[in-house]
């Protein structure tokens, strides 16, 4: 007689009493409760090591040395599947071993008594559901064919099947085919980064800076615009685009991102470019069927309205932390995905400069007029010298190397004063990058309108201009060179007609494709 059968005898007389106790046509699984016994003296891995139908999952857990971790005090859950599921597994594919033990043990209970309807996560980090399904208990989609029986550090469920390891997305995109430029690129961007808060200092150098030994995490920051796509439990659906697709996209979005010298030149064109390239291709939530949406947003927050284009010639992959459909085709417009419309909302003083003039922010609470953001701007000139021109100055951050429309929308006097009809005339001048060292100069537009409606919001177009170079703020560069200025251009004789103050809403640049 074995120990174990020893040790089974023992408990017998409990066990038989429990059953007596129960219906006879009730499952032992359903009543499974470690209180009503004492435990075991055998750990989860003397168990299955006795199990001759667990003698392939038994020399599994040796070959990876998950032997020695499930018997120790440490308490866990294994799900073992019998010799017959794991009959087409090469025991000398370490990887794959790997993967089928650590898809099959969890820490701390879980019995098929208390289905909390929660996730377990194993220690492959996947998270994988307890459900009941026709036949009994699944792990899964995995038929549990003998449940709950216990060790004195856990318990082992005998399954008829083995629980296949699925990728996640990040996993998924290390080994896809035809997408080598989008996988080099995002994988290029991990880093190891120092954390000296985790590190324990261990003395100190020659110079008297101290020394650590050190600890360094894996960090990568196109994965905090876009998406935690190596992580569990966040879910996404993703957009992959083969090698042709890429080469399209990042020829079509680099023209947009050229730099002078003195903001980056071509060296943070190649950054941007890219990146701009991704900040798209990831949602949230895992979606099966997105080409049936009316819109779909992205993780960086822009809204497609065509999303049966977008996703219709392409088929999902499902993974286990999301869904990911793969493009022969960039299917982004331009003036959707990076080249946008651009709003400087007068109200904001950051960046705004004046002279000759009061400027004071007004707020409009009615439904008259169609104010943007509710709020203007009033600008009083201080001087009555005509030499002397009341303007205010704005600057224009985040253009890129493209032709936009440009636009100053004033709100009439009346906004303030139902008496007061004077239209207001304007002159306008731009500032703009004009060589690789960053100079700039100036233009002076002379549209056929100047004057704005007395009687309703204004959108005077004010002219059509090509950037050379973009103008796009960061932490690296703050600087915005690109203003544009609006002056009052009413003479002191001409006050009778026209109103010497100015109120703007807002500048806008409206993007042009050529």
């Amino acid at each position: 007689m074995t120990r174990f059968q020893y040790i089974g005898l023992r408990h017998f007389i409990a066990m038989a009493a429990l059953f007596f106790f129960f219906s006879c046509n009730d499952n032992w699984e359903e009543h499974y409760n470690e209180d009503n016994f004492d435990l075991p003296e055998y750990s989860l891995a003397q168990y299955i090591a006795e199990q001759s139908e667990l003698s392939v999952f038994n020399e599994m857990l040796k070959v990876t040395a998950y032997d020695s971790l499930i018997g120790s005090s440490q308490t866990f859950t294994v799900w073992a599947p019998n010799n017959e599921a794991l009959s087409g597994i090469d025991l000398n594919d370490y990887n794959k071993v790997l993967q089928v033990v650590q898809t099959h043990i969890a820490r701390n209970k879980y019995s098929t008594t208390n289905l909390s309807g929660k996730p377990v996560k194993m220690l492959s980090n996947k998270y994988l559901n307890i459900t009941q399904g026709a036949n009994g208990a699944e792990m899964g989609n995995v038929s549990i064919i003998q449940p709950n029986q216990p060790t004195k550090n856990g318990l082992v469920h005998v399954l008829n099947g083995y629980i296949p390891y699925q990728n996640n997305i990040w996993e998924h995109l290390q080994n896809a085919e035809g997408i080598d430029s989008l996988r080099n690129y995002l994988f290029g961007q991990t880093q190891k980064v120092f954390m000296p808060q985790l590190s324990l200092e261990i003395g100190v150098n020659d110079n008297g800076d101290p020394i650590y030994d050190s600890v360094f995490v894996s960090h990568n920051q196109v994965l905090g615009i876009i998406g935690e796509l190596d992580i569990e439990d966040s879910i996404y659906t993703m957009l992959t685009l083969k090698n042709d697709a890429w080469s399209d996209a990042t020829s079509r979005i680099g023209k947009y991102f050229n730099f002078p010298d003195e903001f980056g030149g071509v060296e943070r064109k190649n950054e941007l470019v890219p990146l701009y390239t991704v900040k798209d291709l990831v949602f949230r939530g895992k979606i099966e069927s997105p080409a049936s949406l009316d819109s779909i947003t992205s993780t960086t927050n822009t809204t497609f309205h065509n999303p049966d284009e977008i996703f219709g010639n392409t088929q999902g992959t499902s993974l286990s932390n999301g869904i990911v459909f793969q493009s022969d085709v960039f299917p982004y417009a331009d003036t959707v995905a990076w080249f946008n419309e651009i709003r400087i909302e007068a109200e904001n003083s950051q960046g705004r400069e004046n002279s000759n003039s009061n400027v004071y922010s007004r707020v409009y609470g009615g439904d008259e007029y169609d104010v943007s953001n509710n709020r203007y701007i009033l600008v009083e000139p201080t001087t009555t010298s005509n030499l002397a021109v009341s303007s205010v100055e704005f600057s224009i951050p985040n253009i890129l190397s493209a032709s936009y429309n440009i636009y100053c929308v004033f709100v009439p006097n009346a906004i303030a004063d139902p008496n007061n009809v004077k239209p207001m005339k304007a002159k306008f001048v731009l500032n703009y990058i004009r060589t690789t060292g960053g100079r700039t100069s100036r233009k002076t537009f002379n549209p056929e309108v100047t004057v704005s409606d007395p009687t309703k919001v204004t959108r005077l177009f004010v002219g059509q201009f090509d950037f050379e170079f973009a103008n796009l703020v960061s932490r690296d560069y703050p600087d915005a060179p690109i203003t544009f200025e609006v002056s009052n251009d009413v003479k002191m004789e001409e006050a009778e007609a026209f109103s010497r103050d100015m109120r703007i809403d807002c500048i806008i640049l409206e993007p042009v494709m050529k």
